[in-house]
């Protein structure tokens, strides 16, 4: 090959890389705190790196596991780098997915009078539980409620969420933040730690909530507010405690091949699953 055949090839090869992307790389922790039979609390704990770029991310985990996100497009891509394999999921599919993967027994509960016993048993073996606890609060008064109530620790009425700003301030991976928080009547149920001088696409917000990392009143405040979440906190119903911890932030420039499917990994047959 010619010298001049040499320079022409770099010059094309140059042409169609595409150019990095300005963002960030974020070491992050999920723990979970579940209360056990026993009276101990079970933890797990996980971490991952995190690429953040505009409207794409990529979350790698320390099992293996790859999840792209594409605000762009509207979709979550899970990669199995093990496998050379990928499912593809839109985010309404996910939004959506308890719905689909309940809507045989979604059916039976409303086929089934109000006041017959039938009812309350079917809304127990609802998967999701914010839903189970809304259709819970929906069945009439009873013994059949009173026992499903008192079996999840619920109010006896659907409580009033209120999302407020205070005045506290920490700092979480070297940034000044500013806490957020959701309260159920005067239980408080969520927190998060926002950054202000930090880019993020607000919509990354709606995978968030998706995976259990903050909950959704305060996902649906914190899409009004600027800045990057390095820190929440959410409790559940049922006492199990998600904890998302920032550790460290860099800028980064990130080649947007990090946030593609890459060359010869086949799709996986996907379907509608429940978190």
């Amino acid at each position: 090959m010619t010298a001049l055949a040499i320079l022409v090839g770099a010059a094309v090869s140059a042409a169609v890389e595409p150019a990095p992307v300005r963002g960030h790389e974020l070491r992050q922790t999920v723990t979970t705190r579940e209360p056990a039979a026993d009276g101990k609390e079970r933890l797990t704990r996980s971490t991952m790196r995190v690429y953040l770029a505009g409207d794409r991310a990529r979350l790698e985990e320390d099992n293996g596991e790859v999840t792209v996100v594409r605000l762009d497009r509207g979709e979550v891509i899970r990669l199995d780098v093990l496998l050379e394999s990928y499912d593809r999921k839109t985010l309404k599919q996910l939004r959506d997915g308890w719905r689909l993967e309940n809507a045989i027994q979604l059916e039976q509960i409303e086929s089934v009078p109000p006041n017959h016993p039938r009812r309350a048993q079917l809304v127990d073996m609802l998967t999701d539980g914010p839903s189970k606890w809304r259709e819970i609060w929906k069945l009439p008064d009873g013994p059949a409620r009173e026992r499903l109530v008192r079996k999840y620790g619920l109010p006896e009425r659907p409580p009033t969420v209120r999302v407020r700003t205070t005045e506290e301030k920490r700092a979480v991976a070297g940034q000044e933040c500013l806490r957020y928080e959701a309260l159920e009547d005067d239980r408080l149920a969520s927190w998060a730690y926002v950054g202000p001088g930090l880019p993020f696409d607000r919509r990354y917000y709606e995978f968030m909530e998706y995976e259990g990392w903050v909950g959704a009143e305060l996902a649906a405040e914190l899409r009004n507010v600027r800045g990057l979440p390095l820190e929440s906190v959410l409790r559940y119903r049922s006492g199990v405690t998600v904890e998302f911890t920032t550790g460290d932030i860099s800028p980064r420039d990130l080649a947007p091949a990090l946030f593609e499917v890459p060359e010869g990994y086949k799709e996986r047959e996907s379907r509608a699953g429940i978190r």
